[in-house]
């Protein structure tokens, strides 16, 4: 990613794990959760491409394992979990916020243009009538 006037910032994507408190094993779910999260599980995992989704981790930066340490291309996904940022950054994460990304609006803004559907004043409307929509 670039940085730009404000640094480098990322998006970020996390999965949260709970446990609830009317759970009928919270020892037993508090340890599971807790091995989800070992280099045994996660190691494997980023080989068949899950860390591309989910690269927070601060203590898999510089393993070897990792994709962004052996493939070139994919270099630019390691620091996110230093320059990472949630939906809605710089102020807090909203459900709004949260629409706009996951709903791609800001993505094919860029693409309405790139692809030549839309100019550019066009693909700006578009996507300011998306927001407008989803804070309405």
């Amino acid at each position: 990613y670039p940085a730009g006037p404000a640094g480098l910032i990322q998006p970020i994507e996390l999965t949260s794990t709970g446990i609830l408190n009317h759970a009928q094993n919270v020892d037993a779910a508090k340890e599971f959760a807790s091995y989800l999260n070992t280099d045994d599980v996660w190691l494997p995992l980023a080989r068949d491409g899950f860390a591309f989704f989910i690269p927070a981790f601060e203590k898999f930066e510089d393993n070897p394992a990792m994709p962004w340490n052996t493939d070139p291309k994919l270099a630019a996904f390691k620091g996110i979990a230093q320059n990472g940022a949630h939906s809605g950054y710089p102020a807090g994460p909203t459900l709004e916020a949260n629409d706009i990304f996951v709903n791609f609006v800001v993505t094919d803004m860029f693409a309405k243009v790139t692809s030549g559907a839309a100019s550019v004043d066009d693909a700006i409307a578009d996507a300011i009538e998306a927001i407008e929509d989803i804070y309405s």
